[in-house]
């Protein structure tokens, strides 16, 4: 009986020792792919949307605010939706002051379904449906790329934005 009871008990303990390892290796890769994640240069963000098809324009004027390094808007040839990419001068403005933003704007959507909010180190993703339109907010260091586009476009825009390497 006592062999029985000891042989559970380090069966519990091998199964609960398995899982802690899966977690740990589980969070290792993900700390991997995201220091793995490059931001972009504004250059790189013209570039790429200009190949695809979209006017860019920049979104800079005297009265940007001055965290603000760059903005630059890709409108596609449709105009049917826009991607917008912002640079600014550090991690901290790219999260307080572009990246909270607009998720608190966003959060304020009647209707909303919250796809994704991720949260590591200098990345956030924030992903929401709302109305017929997919929302997708991404920080990346002292960037951010923004987007509001009708659910029909979401996997070509996911596509894009896999490109840029800025989807986990």
């Amino acid at each position: 009986m006592r062999n029985n009871l000891l042989a559970k008990i380090l069966l519990i303990l091998i199964i609960i020792g398995i899982t802690i390892i899966g977690i740990i290796i589980g969070i290792s890769m993900i700390n991997k792919k995201v220091n793995s994640i490059k931001e972009i240069t504004a250059d790189q963000f013209k570039q790429k949307l200009s190949d695809k098809g979209y006017y860019i324009s920049s979104s800079m004027n005297e009265q940007s605010p001055k965290y603000l390094k760059t903005a630059y808007t890709a409108v596609a040839k449709d105009q049917t939706h826009d991607i917008k990419f912002y640079e600014t001068q550090t991690e901290e403005d790219a999260l307080t002051n572009v990246f909270l933003k607009e998720k608190s704007a966003i959060e304020k959507e009647q209707n909303k379904k919250v796809e994704k909010d991720i949260s590591i180190k200098t990345y956030n993703y924030y992903e929401v449906k709302a109305n017929d339109k997919v929302y997708i907010v991404i920080r990346n260091s002292k960037t951010v790329i923004i987007t509001k586009i009708d659910q029909n476009k979401e996997k070509e825009i996911k596509s894009i934005l896999k490109e840029f390497n800025y989807i986990l």
